[in-house]
């Protein structure tokens, strides 16, 4: 299975943090999440190393919320809210081949 990634817009000038770069992408995650996160190149989302990600907006779907990126394996997980009373909820990962498809976020990747 795979991520879908939206054309990636970066700020003028290459935008970013000093010698950090910033590209945001709408992603799209596939029918059957799997656990651990979905592989993810820079090249898709107009970066040459990805350091980092994190979830700027939600276009569709509501109830996953977050991504964090693997940067050991090159994979954008997958989280949401784990359902707990008020006040003790947590985030936790998605559970394995659970169909993310109408989920699209718009997610900001901090890399080189």
């Amino acid at each position: 299975m795979a991520l879908t990634i939206g054309t990636p817009v970066k700020g003028a000038g290459g935008g970013g943090f000093g010698d950090l770069k910033v590209s945001i992408a709408d992603v799209t995650f596939d029918s059957s999440y799997a656990t651990g996160g979905e592989a993810l190149t820079p090249e898709q989302v107009g970066l040459t190393a990805i350091l980092g990600a994190f979830t700027v907006g939600i276009v569709s779907g509501t109830f996953y919320v977050a991504v964090s990126f693997d940067a050991t394996n090159a994979k954008l997980m997958a989280f949401g809210g784990d359902g707990a009373a008020a006040g003790i909820a947590q985030l936790k990962e998605v559970a394995s081949a659970v169909d993310l498809s109408a989920c699209r976020l718009k997610v900001c990747f901090i890399g080189r």
